[in-house]
This record gives C-alpha cells, sequence and structure tokens, in this order.
C-alpha cells in the first residue's frame, strides 16, 4: 500500500520537478530571427528612433545599449522588458490609443537584442516564450549589480 501511495505521489509530482530543473533558454541561444529583428527595425524607427536614436544610442531617452541598459535588463526575463515597452511606449500616449500591435512590440525587443550584439536563430521570437527566455550580458548569467 505504501509503495503505490509513493508511486502515485511520484507520478504526480514528476512533471512539476522537471519542469522545475528545466533550464532557462538566455538570449545567447539564438532566440529570434534576422527577419524579426528587421521588421523590429521598422517599427522602431517610425515610433522610438527619434527619442531613443537610430543606432539606439539615447537622445532624449535613455540608449538601449550599453552598459547601462544591460544593468537595468540583465538576469531577468525578457517578459520584463517586453511588458514595459508594451504598457509604457512610447511616452505620452494614453491609455487605448497604441497604434503599435503587440507583434510589433516584440518585433521591437528582437531588434533592441540584435542591436546589443545577440544572435538571431533559426524561428522568430514568441510571445509564450518571453518568460523563459532571460536577457544575460555576452559573458552570459552574472551576478546583477
Amino acid at each position: 500500500m505504501k509503495l503505490r501511495v509513493f508511486a502515485f505521489v511520484v507520478l504526480l509530482l514528476a512533471p512539476a520537478l522537471a519542469h522545475s530543473q528545466a533550464p532557462n533558454r538566455t538570449v545567447l541561444d539564438g532566440v529570434f530571427s534576422d527577419p524579426q529583428a528587421s521588421r523590429g527595425q521598422n517599427t522602431y524607427n517610425s515610433a522610438c528612433a527619434a527619442c531613443h536614436g537610430v543606432a539606439l544610442e539615447g537622445v532624449s531617452a535613455p540608449e538601449l545599449t550599453g552598459n547601462r541598459f544591460m544593468d537595468r535588463w540583465r538576469e531577468g526575463m525578457l517578459d520584463g522588458i517586453y511588458g514595459f515597452i508594451r504598457q509604457r511606449m512610447p511616452l505620452g500616449r494614453t491609455p487605448n490609443s497604441n497604434t503599435i500591435s503587440d507583434k510589433e512590440y516584440l518585433d521591437v525587443v528582437t531588434f533592441i537584442l540584435k542591436g546589443n550584439g545577440f544572435p538571431a536563430g533559426a524561428t522568430e521570437l514568441v510571445p509564450d516564450a518571453l518568460s523563459n527566455i532571460r536577457l544575460v550580458g555576452k559573458n552570459g548569467p552574472q551576478p546583477v549589480p
């Protein structure tokens, strides 16, 4: 009887344990495609570049490359930066006045990743993956400053 209960508990917990031990992907794994980043660049140029600069260098808004940017977002999952951009950008927009689609926001995130030197891969980044992909520095995961 005890063996059956133990086996039942193991069967119930096995998927949860396997999921909790599954390694998260990082931006170093090629989590977006080049065509997606190109689409993101088009959206970025029309909606973001006036403040953040054509080369992500920052004009009247923070730069989206370099140490300051990476220190702000490093070690977080991509859903954090995606949510921030989707909810707050472009600056000054009113709720429900968004002319940028969720897909376009996702493409902008991939353009920012590419602009930071992260490699493209064979597949596009999809919304369901955002919470499972960690933004790390080019040397991999490190302690947060």
